[in-house]
């Protein structure tokens, strides 16, 4: 009898391995995170060290103008683990990708126990 078997994945396992493993340091995520603007043909990148008003924890914020996510993106796309929707070459800017596993994502456990994503698709007019 042949049977097909999926692996199961733990999710937050998976995280801390592919994060915190594979991003050795906090200063490796943060440039991971500057890749990632670069992938999304971000042309302004800026990164800010903050302290919360409410519970005077530090934050990192990183903002850029890149293409940016909608739900779907998010959902179907950057949650999805080891999926990539690159080409090798930016076909509008003609950058070659920085990164291509679908991984880089994880650098943000190198970081912190939360992140709060903001992301704006930006529509291209026709």
């Amino acid at each position: 009898m042949t049977e097909t078997l999926k692996y199961v994945v733990e999710d937050r396992v998976l995280a801390e391995v592919l994060g915190r493993n594979n991003f050795s340091t906090k200063e490796s995520a943060v440039l991971e995170l500057v890749k990632n603007a670069y992938d999304a043909g971000a042309e302004k990148l800026s990164i800010s060290f903050n302290k919360s008003e409410s519970n005077g924890k530090l934050f990192i914020e990183i903002a850029d103008d890149g293409t940016g996510m909608n739900g779907d993106d998010i959902k179907n796309a950057w949650m999805h683990v080891g999926k990539s929707t690159r080409e090798y070459v930016d076909s509008k800017t003609g950058r070659v990708f920085a990164g291509s596993k679908g991984i880089g994502r994880f650098a943000l456990a190198r970081l912190g126990e939360k992140i709060e994503l903001f992301s704006k698709k930006m529509e291209t007019l026709v």
